[in-house]
């Protein structure tokens, strides 16, 4: 099959673009013919990489256009992607597999497409319902009719005018086409959605995915003693695309970390660095690995660590908590999202009710004086990825989808 997966970047670039990085890797692993055009590189595109929006001074005004767009309020309105190569491509591919849209790629893009070839989306965030907010936080209004948004001025909506409900309105509109098959990472995205759009085919749940012979744990003494770091005290592993990003919960994670300093904790953290982070954790030890692309390095951090402590306030189906997992140890942290569906709470970790402070901090103290049955956790947690979020049962489960509509589509 030849397929063409979209998303606004490669796999360094965030969560949702590595999905559609590794996916479009994995698929040609199987065999298929696969295009992944990315709207920005952080690293030298891969031989079967195309920057999204056609050629250099064409997509230098796609860039400009939609630049006008968000000053106007209107980001990623008009599918300029579309008539500048996208539409023009359409014929070479028997599908369009959409991943994160944001300051990218327009939904009237879906749309237009959908009328001509089969189009998957899967949905990584909840802006596929939003007026555009990547996560609504404690902001309800979605639930009717975005506007007066809370999130206005901050990424992805860098505007001060607001036209959240017309936005939302064409979110909508691409909903209810029988030509675009949602996908979602989580049945709580799942939930999410359709408790607000009406979608015009049945949404699939599919899981996100790591390779466990890739993602493989190394001993902890071993990890420890490549690193350079203690092998005789506790050692909490947080991490973050950015760990300023106040979603991920960064304050709740510090608050904590001081409630257990009597434990003699190391931190370790992976992430572009927070300088506040480490201010506000004065007296504690803290080992700062930055951004970590290597699969190798990362695992063996993982590795290094007694718990991995999530504190993200809105998430979806985090690829930390599947790696943590895949590394054999115990997530504690924040019952968000669909984090549940991943951590069995007392079986595979300890998950608390997100933003309780005191929890959090009971659970940390928990885990780091009950050792043997964190590591317990630890290797369930394994073999839970190793049965339920493995490779090869996520492309069975793609491979099926894409067949089963590719089919449908032609004969509708």
């Amino acid at each position: 099959m030849k397929i063409a997966i979209v998303s606004r970047g490669d796999r360094l670039v965030g969560g949702a673009s590595r999905g559609a990085d590794e996916l479009a890797r994995w698929l040609i692993e199987a065999g298929h013919t696969v295009t992944h055009f990315c709207w920005e590189f952080s690293q030298t595109p891969a031989p079967f990489q195309r920057k999204l929006g056609g050629p250099r001074l064409v997509r230098k005004a796609v860039k400009e256009f939609h630049k006008i767009g968000v000053r106007l309020g209107f980001p990623q309105l008009l599918p300029f992607e579309y008539f500048a190569q996208l539409g023009w491509l359409r014929e070479r591919f028997d599908l369009f597999h959409f991943h994160d849209l944001c300051d990218a790629i327009s939904y009237q893009t879906l749309i237009e497409l959908s009328q001509r070839k089969p189009v998957v989306f899967t949905v990584h965030d909840c802006s596929a319902f939003t007026g555009g907010c990547l996560y609504p936080m404690e902001c309800e209004k979605y639930k009717t009719r975005c506007g007066e948004c809370p999130q206005l001025g901050h990424w992805p909506m860098e505007t001060k005018i607001d036209h959240t409900g017309f936005l939302q309105q064409l979110r909508r509109r691409a909903a209810s086409q029988p030509g675009i098959q949602y996908v979602f990472p989580s049945e709580w995205m799942a939930r999410k959605m359709t408790d607000v759009m009406a979608l015009g085919r049945p949404g699939v749940q599919i899981s996100n995915a790591i390779d466990p012979i890739q993602m493989a744990p190394t001993s902890k003494k071993e990890a420890r003693e490549k690193l350079s770091l203690p092998v005789d005290r506790p050692v909490i592993l947080f991490s973050a695309h950015y760990l300023s990003d106040p979603r991920k919960g960064g304050t709740y994670a510090v608050a904590a970390i001081r409630q257990v300093m009597d434990l003699a904790p190391v931190v370790i953290t992976l992430g572009y660095p927070d300088p506040t982070f480490e201010s506000q954790l004065e007296g504690v030890k803290i080992v700062s690995f930055g951004y970590v692309s290597e699969i190798e390095k990362m695992a063996l951090i993982y590795s290094a660590a007694d718990i991995y402590l999530f504190t993200s306030l809105a998430d979806n189906c985090p690829y930390t908590v599947l790696e943590a997992m895949a590394c054999g140890k115990a997530v504690v942290g924040f019952a968000t999202g669909g984090v549940p569906e991943l951590v069995i709470s007392e079986e595979t970790g300890l998950l608390v009710p997100p933003r309780d402070g005191p929890a959090l901090a009971a659970a940390i103290r928990r885990a780091i004086q009950h050792g043997s049955l964190t590591q317990q956790w630890g290797d369930q947690a394994r073999r839970r990825i190793e049965i339920h979020f493995n490779k090869q049962l996520f492309m069975g489960k793609m491979n099926s989808l894409y067949e089963n509509f590719v089919q449908d589509w032609g004969s509708s």
